[in-house]
């Protein structure tokens, strides 16, 4: 199971990355992965506090989707993965908008505790300033704040840009979960 989630997981932000990269779009992807022990759950808010081998502690949401919510623990293991995806488009045209999109893939009912998440935001926004000795471009998005965004050499067409012309930057999001047998958190150094 724990192959098939990562799998998935690559396999989205590959789709997201290969897209972005068809349509013109410089991406930049960066992932992290870590052993976390559960500390405490709140049922009602839908919620699991872990902490990673280093001893960061974190909050995660679990999606109502969840179905082996209630056979998390305190002292459980978990791995968890961490991707993220920023393309930023030349597309000319259209409005200021922003929506965002998710999918969520679950362990089945009865199951190890564990799934995958990947969230994808689109964001439009107005050309404001353009500075192409720089490639830097201020961008104004939906709800009136401005963005300065350095544009990669890799991105075809700044030159074609102009001042009012609507752009959009797509950022994708994954985080894929297992619970993993005490001896693997042994291994990982969250056991002694």
């Amino acid at each position: 199971m724990k192959a098939m989630f990562f799998a998935v997981m690559s396999l989205v932000l590959a789709g997201f990355v290969s897209t972005a990269s068809a349509q013109g779009a410089a991406v930049l992807v960066s992932q992290s992965e870590a052993v976390v022990k559960v500390l405490k759950v709140d049922h009602k808010a839908r919620s699991v506090t872990v902490r990673s081998s280093d001893g960061e502690v974190l909050t995660l949401h679990v999606p109502k989707e969840a179905q082996n919510f209630d056979r998390l623990k305190e002292g459980l293991f978990f791995k968890i993965k961490y991707s993220e995806a920023v393309a930023l488009s030349l597309t000319r045209g259209g409005t200021a908008s922003a929506g965002s999109t998710h999918t969520v893939s679950l362990a089945p009912k009865g199951g190890t505790p564990g799934g995958m998440m990947v969230e994808t935001h689109y964001v439009s926004g107005t050309i404001e300033k353009i500075n192409a000795i720089h490639r830097r471009i201020a961008v104004k998005g939906p709800r009136g704040n401005v963005l300065v965004l350095d544009v990669p050499d890799d991105v075809q067409g700044l030159d074609q840009l102009r001042i009012g012309d609507v752009i959009t930057l797509e950022y994708a999001e994954a985080l894929a979960v297992e619970m993993l047998p005490t001896a693997s958190a042994k291994k990982a150094g969250m056991v002694k």
